[in-house]
């Protein structure tokens, strides 16, 4: 598999924008990190999702069959079985049988990717608090500052500055990410 762009991901995650995750838990197999997930679809809880690590599938239980059929149909019509065979699931091998991924390997990486990117962005949110995020390439860069971006927000002067360098690095091809400038 490939790794996804920037770009790349933002089309993913709009895609899945319907799908939210709660109580997630990380945690270590044999084979992997597992996973323990509440998958909630339009803010309902619709499934419970277990990856225990220590190989095979994880286990997806859906409160009915009604939500699970709900769900199948909001993956298809969202195209992420599409957008993965066409992004980090390019490899021939995975369709060889002309019958795509599946709707449950389809799901499994859709949470995986939620979950990364939940943990990414709170790696964000700890890192702006004192620092300039950036993005570029899938690569997150910082910049400080020596001081908080509260302080910096206060001062006319230094927020002037901080501006130029955010146009600077953008200019650059560098995203930011910070939420709080």
């Amino acid at each position: 598999m490939q790794e996804l762009t920037s770009k790349q991901k933002k089309e993913r995650l709009e895609m899945l924008k319907s799908i939210t995750l709660k109580d997630v838990v990380f945690g270590r197999g044999h084979d992997c990190g597992g996973l323990i997930a509440d998958i909630y679809f339009k803010r309902k809880m619709v499934a419970t999702y277990h990856d225990d690590g220590w190989g095979g599938e994880p286990e997806v239980t859906f409160l009915t069959k009604d939500i699970e059929e709900t769900i199948r149909k909001y993956i298809a019509d969202s195209k992420v079985e599409e957008h993965m065979l066409k992004t980090d699931w390019d490899n021939p091998i995975w369709t060889k049988d002309g019958k795509g991924l599946g709707f449950f390997t389809v799901l499994e990486s859709a949470v995986e990717f939620i979950s990364s990117h939940m943990e990414h962005m709170k790696r964000v949110r700890k890192l702006q608090t004192n620092k300039l995020v950036l993005e570029k390439d899938g690569e997150l860069y910082t910049k400080g500052f020596g001081m908080s971006m509260a302080k910096i927000k206060k001062n006319p002067r230094l927020l002037l500055q901080l501006k130029d360098i955010i146009k600077k690095e953008k200019s650059q091809g560098y995203e930011l990410l910070n939420t709080n400038i």
